[in-house]
């Protein structure tokens, strides 16, 4: 086993920021892969995956890589089975046959769970996915648990909630849709209209993309846990971050309402667990963290 960290999916949102997290603060100390498109690396390719575990033998590995657009696995949900299963089977495979001593965090979704609204999900709270990336997210965390119960591996499951960050409008789906934030941010810009779902009353727990990186290295090298909730303290609306993004901006924004279908008005964790035993807490706030995107136009 080499001293090095494997990052997957390292040029989506989460998944650039928490590269650079790692480069700047273990570059000195461990050698960083990563595997993702960017680097014409596939983890839906068995063959190429078994050849780079072979040859990396990583001490650590986090797998960030999945397809994660609610409304686009509603409407190409096998797309989504086929992609965010085989890449993690694929991965696993690999461990199993060629590291098994390593680290694995498998990075997951809160939209697994079954949810009451203005309840706080925990780690151990029932499943039920209401959408096929939710499903398929169920499905990888499945894979991981009988690969971490009957091969003896080191798999950790983290369950986060909504991220923000820079370059968040580089990520596009079926029909060119974007993320809340980006998608406010150019609306402001083009001076376009904001299609508001269900008068933006949906609430999440918000977290920026540097405190899921941090909470992440906090549990790749301490945790004890087989599951770990990773989410901030901020609880906003759609509504709230229309109002942040309008202040931030100095532009009122013109909306349009429609309903979404399969709408989740609440997503809410408890991180006690995280943040207890391993002292963990984030640090950045919502609106601070846009204002300073607003003004480097690095939304």
């Amino acid at each position: 086993m080499n001293k090095s960290i494997l990052i997957t999916g390292a040029n989506g949102l989460i998944g650039a920021e928490m590269y650079k997290y790692f480069e700047a603060k273990y570059g000195s100390t461990y050698t960083l892969h990563r595997i993702d498109k960017s680097v014409n690396l596939d983890l839906c390719d068995y063959d190429a995956v078994c050849h780079w575990m072979l040859k990396w033998k990583p001490e650590y590995i986090i797998h960030l890589a999945s397809l994660s657009d609610v409304q686009e696995s509603n409407i190409l949900p096998a797309m989504y089975f086929r992609n965010n299963l085989s890449n993690t089977l694929n991965l696993l495979e690999a461990v199993r046959l060629y590291n098994p001593t390593a680290r694995v965090i498998i990075f997951n979704t809160d939209e697994v769970f079954k949810y009451e609204d203005g309840e706080y999900i925990k780690e151990d709270s029932p499943v039920n996915p209401r959408n096929p990336y939710a499903g398929s997210k169920l499905c990888q965390k499945a894979m991981a648990m009988s690969y971490k119960n009957t091969y003896g591996l080191d798999i950790v499951v983290t369950h986060t909630t909504n991220n923000y960050g820079p370059h968040q409008s580089k990520v596009t789906h079926i029909g060119g849709g974007k993320k809340l934030i980006p998608a406010l941010f150019e609306a402001a810009v083009n001076g376009t209209p904001f299609r508001m779902d269900d008068e933006g009353k949906a609430r999440r727990t918000w977290i920026s993309v540097w405190d899921t990186s941090s909470a992440i290295d906090a549990i790749l090298f301490n945790g004890k846990q087989d599951c770990y909730n990773i989410a901030g303290d901020e609880v906003l609306s759609v509504k709230d971050i229309y109002d942040i993004v309008c202040e931030v901006t100095g532009k009122k924004i013109e909306t349009y309402g429609t309903n979404r279908i399969n709408q989740d008005f609440w997503y809410g964790l408890d991180c006690t667990r995280l943040k207890n035993e391993l002292g963990w807490k984030p640090e950045h706030n919502v609106k601070e963290t846009m204002k300073e995107l607003w003004e480097n136009k690095s939304w």
